[in-house]
């Protein structure tokens, strides 16, 4: 029975913590607030509708893949392919719409937010818990990557619910025996995070054995043997079908993406300044193909030729190679987000949101810092918190750092600088002087670091940027801006090939196929090698009519070891032109067997299948162009006229509905929708007025 003196005192405590619900409620709901003014100003500009940039180019082109009827890959990647099935997921979840996919990603970074947040309730305190709903809602970088294409906004959610997995390992505050169910779950989340990012192994392995290590006071040698052969079991769980697969591709063993090796030499080599200094383009193509023209023979052996120059760069300059650990470490801890491209940069500048003076690391990391200076953070059960950023530092500093790459320990650095404040507060209280002048000396150590250091600029970051602009603005059709970035891009770099390659490509669309076609012949003269712009060149003389000499530069294409599906699309559709069906249906063919994504030579197949005769086939192909573009009008278009003869009017007319809603401004398709419609027995489309319209087995345009 309850005392009536006790009655007001747990009354009190439970306004006190309806109050602090009501505070965590109103930071989330500034965190959602946030995020959706950053996403509506970045999916305004054309870099947030379309992939641009090299690695989010490559996974987007692995989801649709995927997509595609793809599920297993056929070579080894350069990525850990979780992200991708993630990615490929979204898309068939939002209809391939990158604007909702960036939402969704954006959604996913809250749910990182919950897992700390819960953790630290659990572990420590209600107020330690509202401090770091407080950073993250207003961490401006987690904002950034997290609406990105990139592996990263996956890897930082399973570290975050690895750090409640291990919440929950514990009673509330951190006391009691550990349970051991939430370790292994944690361990499983480990594994999966090694299948998004490689890098995280330098916070699962030490996870486990921080587990291990608090387990031993519990467990006797045969259990805790027992426990250890089952939570290194969970972790590798993840990654056994990962190196089964790639044993299966390449015929060697391969932990979890290819390029290794070539990841250890950008960060450990006599020219390397501890960042991503080699930007895709030629001189990155000539570093991967540099092992193979020395002799090597597979990725194994490429791997150990990588290895073995990084090993002569440490004997034959062990001073260069420290300074060069100690300057990635340094770097880690810049208050800058040092970029792996030009890709932040440009958003900063475009966005205004970006430009918020709202929370950076050069605030948070020296604040986290602090947190070693308090006894409780010291604890066992509060220890990840601390040891996670020394372990991700660890990692970068052999390797090569980013603002993208040290990602992955902001969940505990976040955590970090919560438990850092909540500890100051406490030893404010208690007057611990001595408390708080350590933590003003790490402080201080920490802001040295964040900008005693100046963080390198990329020499290419200017023109990367331009053409990522203009790619991005030709993507979406807007040309004049397109033509705008790249003859700015040209007056500071006439002599980039791509820039050429891409005002070729602008001013063919916008009608000016002589200066077009004397854009693309530049920049052939400029990089011979560059195949896409040889492609382009001849789509261009096909459309000024010269389709012989098109012909002739799509047949040399096609003859190299490297052609593309680009190039064998485009012959396929000058074949087409040429009334001659039969080499186009090879040529798309062969373009698919290069890239099983490519949906428009998917779609130029399907249409020749159907008029063929071959309608099981044809529909096969016009349903994988639909996985790939959901709001295609020719496949849908296609897929009615098939639906109609088989006497499926309804399923026509809907498949019609579809295709007129994705492209108004086609007069055939409304007519097909009439008929189909009329055939079904159905009311005349709304708005639409009866009227005679043509056989729906009228095949659609091509593409």
């Amino acid at each position: 029975m309850v005392c009536d003196d006790e009655q007001p005192v747990r009354s009190g405590r439970l306004q006190r913590l309806w109050r602090l619900v009501q505070a965590v409620m109103a930071l989330g709901l500034l965190a959602v607030l946030l995020r959706l003014l950053y996403w509506l100003q970045y999916v305004a500009l054309p870099a947030g509708r379309v992939p641009v940039g090299a690695d989010v180019v490559e996974y987007d082109r692995w989801a649709r893949q995927i997509l595609s009827g793809e599920l297993l890959w056929t070579e080894l990647p350069i990525h850990a392919p979780l992200y991708a099935y993630w990615l490929a997921g979204a898309y068939a979840l939002t209809g391939v719409s990158l604007p909702w996919v960036r939402l969704l990603q954006l959604g996913l970074d809250l749910v990182g937010m919950v897992c700390v947040v819960a953790a630290l309730w659990r572990l420590v305190n209600r107020r330690a818990a509202f401090l770091a709903a407080l950073f993250w809602a207003l961490y401006q970088p987690l904002m950034y990557y997290s609406a990105e294409l990139l592996s990263e906004s996956l890897a930082v959610t399973l570290m975050a619910g690895m750090l409640l997995c291990w919440a929950l390992a514990h009673r509330p505050g951190g006391r009691g025996p550990l349970r051991f169910w939430p370790l292994g779950a944690g361990a499983f989340l480990g594994g999966l995070a090694a299948i998004t990012h490689p890098l995280t192994l330098a916070i699962s392995v030490p996870y486990l054995g921080w587990s291990l290590w608090c387990l031993r006071r519990q467990c006797r040698p045969r259990r805790l043997a027992l426990s250890a052969a089952v939570l290194g079991g969970l972790l590798v769980l993840p990654v056994l079908p990962v190196t089964w697969r790639h044993a299966q591709v390449s015929g060697e063993l391969v932990l979890i993406q290819a390029h290794s090796g070539l990841n250890l030499y950008i960060g450990n080599n006599p020219d390397a300044d501890g960042t991503c200094n080699v930007r895709p383009g030629p001189a990155y193509e000539a570093l991967v193909r540099r092992p193979y023209l020395a002799g090597a023979r597979s990725e194994a052996e490429a791997r150990r030729y990588f290895r073995g120059e990084v090993a002569r760069f440490v004997w034959r300059q062990p001073l260069r190679a420290a300074w060069l650990v100690w300057r990635k470490a340094a770097l880690t801890w810049n208050g800058a987000d040092l970029p792996s491209g030009a890709d932040l940069p440009i958003v900063q500048y475009q966005t205004p949101f970006m430009r918020l003076p709202l929370l950076r690391f050069g605030f948070i990391g020296p604040l986290a810092l602090a947190a070693w200076s308090l006894r409780r953070c010291r604890r066992p059960h509060l220890a990840p918190f601390l040891w996670v950023p020394l372990c991700t530092t660890a990692a970068l500093a052999l390797l090569v750092t980013s603002g993208r790459y040290r990602l992955m320990m902001t969940p505990a650095l976040l955590g970090a600088a919560a438990l850092s404040c909540e500890g100051l507060w406490r030893c404010w209280r208690r007057h611990d002087r001595r408390t708080w002048r350590w933590a003003l000396v790490l402080a201080v150590a920490g802001l040295v670091l964040a900008y005693a250091v100046p963080a390198p600029s990329l020499p290419t970051a200017e023109s990367e940027a331009v053409v990522l602009l203009a790619e991005a603005a030709w993507r979406v059709r807007d040309l004049p801006a397109a033509e705008h970035l790249v003859r700015y891009g040209l007056a500071g770099e006439p002599r980039s090939a791509a820039l050429q390659h891409l005002l070729g490509n602008v001013l063919q669309e916008e009608g000016h196929l002589d200066e077009a076609t004397a854009a693309l012949r530049q920049a052939v003269a400029i990089d011979p090698d560059r195949l896409a712009a040889r492609v382009d060149l001849a789509i261009a003389l096909a459309a000024g009519g010269a389709t012989a000499e098109a012909r002739g530069l799509l047949a040399e294409a096609a003859a190299r070891t490297d052609a593309g599906a680009e190039v064998w699309y485009n012959l396929g559709v000058l074949h087409e032109r040429l009334g001659e069906p039969t080499a186009a249906s090879e040529a798309y063919r062969r373009a698919l067997e290069r890239d099983r994504t490519h949906a428009s030579a998917r779609l130029n197949l399907g249409i020749l299948l159907l008029r063929g005769g071959d309608e099981a086939a044809a529909e096969g192909e016009l349903a994988a162009v639909l996985r790939l573009r959901p709001r295609d009008d020719k496949a849908l278009a296609a897929l009615g006229v098939l639906a109609a003869g088989r006497g499926d009017y309804a399923g026509a007319a809907a498949l019609f509905a579809r295709a007129v809603a994705a492209n108004p401004g086609r007069d055939d398709l409304r007519q097909a929708l009439d008929r189909a419609r009329s055939q079904a027995g159905l009311e005349p489309a709304p708005g639409r007025v009866p009227r005679t319209a043509p056989e729906t087995r009228s095949h659609p345009a091509k593409e």
